[in-house]
């Protein structure tokens, strides 16, 4: 028994929805697909509002919006059956036994992760090539590769997870806007001993946002991540080691340009030309050690302000 969930913001989920349906009715187990609107404009929900008409579909609008994780665990709370498939609305099916896969697979204890595919060719929108370069090289891993190490590579594109083991670990409602909401997952999955199993079953990321839109998430992300370790998570990412093994200079640099010239150089090189992705690398690196000195000037600051006072 399954129930696919699917949050929905500023995307027309219908083609998602009706592929994902169609399968639905030939799999030998009761499959309900429950969709939320999670604020979108009414442009949009005028659209998906067609979603009504499928007899497996739940849709609902919410008139303000919760976030990326509240609406997965308000999804998660009103779905009926005992596993659950999350999957983003900016998905696109690739196989005609995609949940037949699933059901295949479905086994209490276990969390399930198929894989993210993109496009093998380039967008014709050049301001859409960096989105698309770095979901190829960096998210569309091979199973192999997955396989090795298979809490890091979790990823909350698409993923199947029993009800109850979900209940145990929602999702983090404090990290704020995009980014390092799998990772944490993933962690917590480890730490529990949560079987985490890998298989070939992609869906196509459709969503490629323009090189703007990609480095305002890359933003919130690098933010994100800085708040979990500051919270004293072991969050183990490429940027956190990277940026533990910094020398001194590195980090004078960092204060020094402050993050904002540099900033603006790196997202004018990467929104106009095919920058390499060791460009977006160093722009993570530099953003996330001058939000952290900000934040060490800021808590110094505090402490003699206070012990002034006192």
């Amino acid at each position: 028994m399954l129930s696919i969930l699917i949050p929905i913001y500023r995307q027309d989920a219908r083609e998602l929805v009706a592929s994902l349906h169609q399968q639905a009715l030939d799999v030998h187990c009761p499959v309900e697909i429950v969709c939320i609107d999670d604020g979108s404009p009414e442009s949009y929900r005028r659209v998906n509002r067609d979603l009504c008409a499928l007899p497996l579909v739940r849709y609902e609008e919410l008139s303000h919006n919760l976030g990326r994780a509240a609406i997965r665990n308000r999804l998660a709370k009103v779905a009926h059956y005992p596993f659950l498939l999350f999957i983003d609305a900016d998905a696109g099916v690739l196989r005609r036994d995609f949940l037949p896969r699933y059901v295949q697979a479905m086994r209490p204890g276990r969390v399930l992760v198929g894989g993210t595919a993109y496009d093998q060719h380039p967008p014709k929108d050049r301001s859409r090539y960096l989105r698309w370069h770095y979901g190829r090289r960096r998210e569309a891993r091979p199973l192999k590769q997955r396989v090795s190490y298979p809490w890091a590579h979790f990823s909350t594109f698409q993923f199947v997870i029993p009800k109850d083991i979900q209940a145990r670990f929602p999702f983090d409602e404090h990290l704020i806007g995009y980014g390092h909401e799998d990772t944490l997952f993933g962690l917590q999955l480890e730490q529990a001993g949560v079987e985490v199993v890998h298989i070939d079953n992609p869906l196509e990321h459709l969503g490629i946002d323009t090189a703007k839109a990609f480095l305002k998430k890359t933003d919130q992300g690098v933010d994100n991540l800085l708040r979990l370790v500051q919270r004293g998570v072991p969050i183990d990412t490429r940027l956190t080691r990277l940026a533990r093994r910094m020398p001194s200079w590195v980090l004078f640099l960092a204060n020094s340009l402050g993050g904002r010239y540099l900033g603006r150089v790196l997202r004018y090189l990467l929104e106009t030309t095919p920058f390499p992705l060791w460009g977006l690398d160093l722009y993570k690196l530099l953003r996330y050690l001058n939000q952290a000195n900000a934040a060490t000037i800021a808590r110094i600051s505090s402490k003699e302000s206070t012990m002034k006072s006192g």
